[in-house]
């Protein structure tokens, strides 16, 4: 028996986590987070980007739960179980608590998930990723040591500017699309508790840039849209490629390979209608 890969993606969960809401007033953090506008975005990001990235996988071998929240409205949740009804990797939880920690641990510290090994992955609701993302994973368990993350730096960004939507490399390790941590058996640590960024100077880590592992998304619902803007700036210089041929070139090998289920054209289309549910 190989190791278990399992992935975690919070769709809306409602409980204090790096969506900076305030939890401190509840029901203003509730009409916060469940917005119609805030989650018609979610949702077109999801169904159209998020959930075509898991079907996509060359290698089907995984697990991914989906945690959102008992005290989501009914219609979401409806919604939500609707969508991922067809794909046998998912499973969706809708918690009672307000601890994601909790949620996630009974996966995670069970010897029957974990026994043999337990790579954990993370993914966001609104970012897509590779076709082989999986595969990878599974290329690189032989060499993963106990407590050691796997991080795949190289990947593109969807985001919208003066000029209108644009697509772009982007580089960063340790970023938290994709962002992987392995354990030869059972533990208590789940792949959203760490400051993923910082997290290498706790762990060792393993960056494979061989391929565009994702395309991270920036709209005004973004759980960080306050930091959009310079981050976006960081991320292109740090690629090292400035718009242009040289960029439309690793762009197109990326959609041709890695994301051969998305158009560039279909998913500068999808950001202006994600962005405009925002706006209605």
């Amino acid at each position: 028996m190989s190791a278990t890969i399992l992935g975690f993606c919070r769709f809306s969960f409602f409980g204090p986590s790096d969506t900076k809401i305030d939890y401190s007033d509840h029901e203003a953090a509730f009409q916060t987070l469940y917005a119609p506008e805030r989650m018609e975005t979610r949702f077109a990001l999801f169904e159209n980007l998020m959930l075509p990235g898991i079907r996509a996988q060359t290698d089907t071998d995984f697990r991914l739960i989906v945690a959102t929240s008992a005290a989501m409205p009914a219609p979401y949740r409806t919604r939500l179980a609707d969508l991922v009804a067809d794909i046998p990797q998912i499973e969706p939880v809708f918690a009672e608590t307000t601890k994601l920690a909790l949620v996630l641990r009974p996966y995670v510290s069970d010897p029957e998930v974990a026994g043999q090994g337990l790579l954990q992955f993370r993914c966001d609701d609104d970012d897509g990723m590779s076709r082989h993302f999986v595969a990878r994973l599974r290329r690189w368990l032989p060499s993963l040591a106990n407590r050691m993350i796997l991080t795949f730096p190289r990947g593109l960004m969807l985001y919208r500017d003066g000029k209108g939507p644009q697509l772009h490399p982007m580089y960063r390790n340790l970023t938290g699309a994709g962002y992987a941590f392995h354990t030869t058996g059972p533990t208590r640590k789940n792949v959203f508790g760490f400051a993923h960024i910082n997290s290498g100077r706790r762990f060792p880590f393993l960056s494979d840039p061989g391929f565009s592992s994702y395309i991270q998304t920036f709209t005004a619902t973004s759980d960080t849209a306050f930091r959009a803007e310079r981050k976006i700036r960081q991320f292109q210089k740090a690629t090292g490629i400035d718009a242009g041929p040289k960029a439309a070139k690793v762009v197109g090998e990326a959609l041709a390979d890695d994301f051969s289920y998305l158009t560039e054209d279909g998913l500068k289309q999808l950001l202006l209608r994600a962005e405009g549910a925002a706006a209605a």
